[in-house]
C-alpha cells in the first residue's frame, strides 16, 4: 500500500515538473520580454522630449501605441515638475508646481 501512494505521488509530482513548470517559466520569459519592450518604448519617449524640449501630440500617440500593441490594459502617466524660487524682499521662498496628464495633453 505505501508503495501505491509513494508512486501516485512521483506521478504527480512528475506532471507538475514536465507540464506545469515549463509553462510557468514561459509566462515569466514572456512577461520580462514586454517589460524590456515597455522600458525601451518610454525611454525612447523620454529622450525625443529631451532632446526636442517638447512633449508633441505625435510621439505621445506612438508611444502609447506602443505600449497598447504589448499590454492593453496599461495607462501611462506624465508627471512634470519644476521648482521655482519667490522672493519677497529678503526671504527666499521655494515653491514646487506639478503638472499632470490632464494638464499636459492640453496644452499639446
Amino acid at each position: 500500500m505505501e508503495d501505491a501512494f509513494g508512486r501516485i505521488v512521483a506521478i504527480i509530482a512528475s506532471v507538475f515538473v514536465l507540464f506545469f513548470l515549463p509553462m510557468i517559466i514561459v509566462t515569466q520569459k514572456m512577461d520580462n520580454t514586454a517589460q524590456a519592450y515597455i522600458d525601451n518604448a518610454v525611454v525612447e519617449f523620454v529622450d525625443n522630449a529631451r532632446a526636442t524640449g517638447i512633449v508633441s501630440a505625435a510621439s505621445y500617440e506612438k508611444l502609447c501605441r506602443s505600449i497598447d500593441s504589448i499590454q492593453s490594459n496599461c495607462t501611462v502617466e506624465i508627471r512634470h515638475s519644476s521648482r521655482l524660487a519667490v522672493s519677497d524682499g529678503g526671504d527666499v521662498e521655494i515653491q514646487y508646481y506639478d503638472y499632470f496628464k490632464d494638464d499636459i495633453l492640453s496644452k499639446i
